[in-house]
């Protein structure tokens, strides 16, 4: 609420924010009031120090292979081509000639020393753990995503879910460059 206060500078204007109000009936209606108890100013809102999530905030491999899609509504295929462009990335990243799931096991295979993609940031048992996390993510996006038996992922009119699908998509290929500028700097 805004009120209009003298002694609040050349706009004239003092915010005051109302904790609670009641309507106070008393006779006929011309005779009601209203009692207003006055709260404590509100905090400043919160803004993250981030981005919203947007197609345009997203990587460009994502963006590229299923901005329009998603721009026209074809939430579903938009996921499809972003987990596809992905696939296509570390297959020709690696050189492997497989796809799936099978090639995500055979890039980001954490057994070895060094895999094919390393997309650890941490040495040791941190580097370790993160490689078989990483292992497991893109086995399991390709399982369970990429998978074109999986075609009713989600509702096909939610423009929200889509858009989270292609923050992940979006979040791997930035991984996948961690590990192609690593490898160029070692």
């Amino acid at each position: 609420m805004q009120l209009p206060d003298p002694r609040r500078g050349d706009d004239g204007v003092e915010l005051r924010y109302v904790a609670k109000a009641t309507v106070l009936r008393a006779g006929p209606e011309m005779m009601h009031r209203v009692k207003v108890e006055w709260g404590a100013t509100p905090p400043p809102p919160r803004v993250a120090p981030v981005r919203r999530l947007s197609v345009e905030n997203l990587h460009s491999a994502v963006q590229d292979a299923a901005g329009e899609l998603f721009a026209d509504g074809y939430y579903q295929p938009a996921v499809a081509v972003a987990f596809k462009s992905l696939e296509v990335r570390v297959r020709e990243m690696t050189e492997v000639p497989k796809s799936g799931a099978s090639l995500m096991g055979d890039a980001f295979a954490f057994q070895k020393d060094c895999p094919l993609i390393d997309v650890a940031v941490h040495d040791g048992q941190s580097g370790r753990d993160e490689r078989e996390g990483f292992h497991a993510i893109f086995r399991g996006v390709m399982l369970g995503i990429r998978n074109p038996r999986a075609h009713e992922l989600f509702s096909s009119e939610d423009p929200q879910q889509a858009l989270e699908y292609l923050g992940l998509a979006s979040l791997l290929h930035r991984r996948l460059d961690a590990a192609e500028a690593k490898r160029q700097g070692s």
